[in-house]
């Protein structure tokens, strides 16, 4: 019987924003899609449809009760951006230029500090970021 090897493992998957609505400053893009075993992250997950959609009810039950918001570059302290729309694609579809899956997480994000949104539409700032952490067995 082989030996079963546990470890802590924090994670993050950088998702580039597709869209930006710049007259509103909000950013859109996936923030988290469905991957199989055959297909995993550059972590080597993978997360069904259910999964993605837990953790989007999750962040969004975190933003009801004031303690979610889009900080800057996982820096846990700046509160960002905030969101505007967060829904799981009913199907298949394009959003700018990224196209979407069925059953991807996809946001729009309000940045109201200007120097944070220019950072944005400078491609300082360009991609939604999903952080975590989980145990290795």
């Amino acid at each position: 019987m082989a030996d079963v090897v546990s470890r802590d493992d924090t994670f993050e998957v950088a998702v580039p924003i597709a869209k930006r609505d710049r007259a509103r400053q909000i950013a859109y893009g996936v923030v988290l899609e469905p991957r199989a075993p055959s297909s995993p992250d550059l972590q080597g997950d993978w997360h069904d449809e259910a999964d993605v959609e837990k953790a989007a009810h999750r962040f969004m039950a975190h933003v009801a009760k004031g303690s979610g918001f889009g900080d800057l570059m996982h820096d846990d302290s700046t509160s960002a951006g905030y969101p505007v729309e967060s829904f799981i694609a009913p199907v298949d579809f394009m959003l700018g230029d990224q196209p979407v899956r069925k059953g991807s997480w996809v946001m729009g994000m309000h940045y109201p500090d200007p120097d944070i949104w220019q950072g944005i539409v400078e491609g300082r700032f360009e991609a939604f970021s999903v952080g975590g952490y989980g145990r290795r067995v």
